[in-house]
């Protein structure tokens, strides 16, 4: 599994899909935490992730001081955060489908 994301690009996506304006920002006035930040942080964590599941893979191989189950818990950990990257893109494009199907 192989998982790289260009926080630029990505960044730059979600920032104009969201930057409609609504007079309180993305955050609103609750000072709160907004969806992008959110979604980039869920980003960055499944790549940052899958780089240590990587590197710890190569360790391993290497003949490393990385057991068996070091490699297996940090391989499950990329996977559920890619898993739980595609529901949210899921989601996501099940939300704009419905939006496409209203009718004004």
């Amino acid at each position: 599994m192989s998982l790289s994301i260009s926080s630029a690009g990505s960044a730059n996506v979600v920032h104009r899909l969201l930057s409609a304006d609504t007079g309180a920002g993305i955050a609103g006035k609750t000072g709160g935490v907004g969806f992008e930040e959110i979604l980039l942080n869920a980003l960055r964590d499944a790549s940052r992730l899958d780089n240590e599941a990587q590197q710890s893979i190569q360790t391993h191989v290497l003949g490393g001081d990385v057991t068996d189950i070091q490699v297996f818990t940090q391989m499950k950990k990329a996977d559920l955060a890619l898993k739980m990257l595609m529901q949210i893109r899921n989601k996501l494009l099940q939300g704009f489908q419905e939006i496409k199907q209203m009718q004004m």
